[in-house]
């Protein structure tokens, strides 16, 4: 099952200017007991600053667009150092 919603933002400039809570309520919001992951897709949002908290709160990983980049170019230009705060793609 997956489910989907978004902020319904069509301005980069606003994409940028949304709180993190604003984010988190809406991850909060779609996330059933069956839900495996979250995927927080938008390199304009916020997120990184809560995918932490998201991931203790639901039990779950959360993954963004922003975190995972910075994972794959990491990892592509051989960095393999763990990083507390950013989610738990980052502890492996």
């Amino acid at each position: 099952m997956v489910s989907l919603d978004s902020l319904r933002i069509t301005n980069n400039y606003l994409g940028g200017q949304t709180y993190p809570e604003t984010v988190y309520r809406l991850a909060r919001s779609i996330v059933k007991p069956e839900t495996e992951a979250l995927v927080l897709s938008c390199t304009d949002i916020r997120s990184i600053e809560i995918i932490e908290l998201l991931e203790n709160d639901l039990k779950i990983p959360v993954i963004s667009s922003n975190q995972s980049s910075m994972w794959a170019a990491m990892r592509s230009c051989g960095i393999n150092d763990k990083i507390k705060g950013f989610g738990s793609l980052f502890e492996l």
